[in-house]
């Protein structure tokens, strides 16, 4: 079997044998997933799940990571003509991140190896990090840390702002993901009137 769209470049296929002994067909080659999408799908079609959906909004979501799940249905519809869920289009835009950008949890767990690094190699750099312990389900205290707030600077800001202007402006943006919060930057102005980023935190929302 193959994909009826296999003339157009989809690479799906498969191949199986029914041996001489046994009553079951045995599945000798499988190609790789679809990169196709019937234009003619069903409104209640089961192939247009997260994982199709997830392959087509790639670049969209490569282009602007905050894009949000509504213009996703937006785009799939106008593509497609099919109206997904709310739930359907999240879920993809989910797993479009991990594959664009990684996975949220492994990220935050390799933070302090990442901090730890950038002070051996940028010497002079500095960082806080505050995080809380975790309880198991018998409210003991478990090895475990949850991230709470980060601030760091470069050692090339602290050295630059010696020559700055002796003046200080902090502003803040909200995070969007699976995990909120708010990223501060402070930032001052050199004799030409240019803006330099000083230093850098997350805090909670």
């Amino acid at each position: 079997m193959k994909c009826k769209n296999h003339a157009d470049g989809c690479p799906w296929y498969m191949r199986a044998i029914k041996p001489k002994k046994g009553a079951n067909w045995v599945v000798r080659k499988w190609g790789q997933g679809h990169t196709c999408l019937n234009q003619g799908l069903a409104q209640d079609h089961r192939q247009l799940d997260s994982n199709v959906i997830c392959a087509a909004i790639m670049n969209m979501l490569k282009e602007d990571p905050s894009t949000r799940p509504a213009l996703i249905q937006e785009r799939i519809q106008g593509t497609y003509g099919y109206n997904i869920t709310y739930r359907k289009a999240w879920k993809a835009k989910m797993k479009a991140i991990v594959k664009l950008f990684g996975d949220w949890e492994k990220s935050y767990a390799f933070l302090p190896n990442w901090l730890k690094y950038m002070t051996e190699v940028n010497v002079g750099s500095v960082f806080k990090l505050d995080t809380n312990q975790c309880f198991d389900e018998r409210r003991v205290y478990t090895d475990r840390a949850v991230f709470q707030r980060v601030f760091w600077t470069f050692h090339q800001c602290i050295e630059a702002f010696k020559h700055c202007k002796p003046i200080i402006q902090i502003d803040g943006t909200h995070l969007y993901g699976k995990y909120r919060g708010i990223l501060l930057i402070a930032t001052s102005q050199d004799g030409d009137g240019f803006l330099l980023p000083i230093a850098f935190a997350v805090v909670p929302p």
